[in-house]
């Protein structure tokens, strides 16, 4: 679909033009898009538009990457490791919380304990809290599920910002 200009070059004789337009509007008659040809300009250029009918043929077969929406990239994992640091801050600042277990792609997990291993030592010495990290490979790399309890142990409610897809 767009915009097409056609540059003829010393196309001078106004049969020739029309013939060539007659042509075109023939040849894209089999076309099942929407298709408009202008008349040749005085200039030797001729345009057209085409729109379109429905999804080309790999929008039809293939979907947008869930890792990436659609991108072709992913965060690494130093990048989701802040955002994850910065999610666990938020939710062991709350007093009812006791304990945080977090649910992670392999490689943030891996990151945030070679990494981060000092910042969160002192988060839950700092805030009286467990950490607990669930590496798992079959996730992607902005995977992020956090779950929260009281010190005796309760389920508490906490939504976290992260894309958790």
């Amino acid at each position: 679909g767009g915009v097409i200009v056609n540059d003829f070059i010393d196309m001078k004789a106004e049969k020739h033009r029309r013939g060539v337009e007659r042509e075109l509007q023939n040849a894209v008659k089999r076309d099942r898009a929407r298709t408009k040809v202008l008349r040749i300009s005085p200039f030797g250029l001729i345009e057209m538009t085409r729109q379109r009918i429905r999804p080309s043929l790999k929008r039809s077969i293939y979907e947008e990457c869930p890792c990436c929406n659609g991108t072709g990239s992913v965060k690494t994992a130093e990048s989701v490791a802040i955002e994850v640091m910065r999610e666990m801050m938020r939710a062991s600042s709350l007093d009812s919380i006791g304990r945080i277990s977090v649910e992670l792609n392999h490689r943030v997990a891996t990151y945030l304990a070679n990494k981060k291993r000092k910042e969160l030592l002192d988060l839950e010495d700092r805030n009286k809290v467990v950490i607990n990290f669930e590496s798992r490979y079959d996730v992607n790399p902005n995977h992020l599920e956090i779950r929260c309890q009281s010190k005796f142990g309760e389920d508490i409610a906490f939504s976290h910002s992260m894309s958790s897809k």
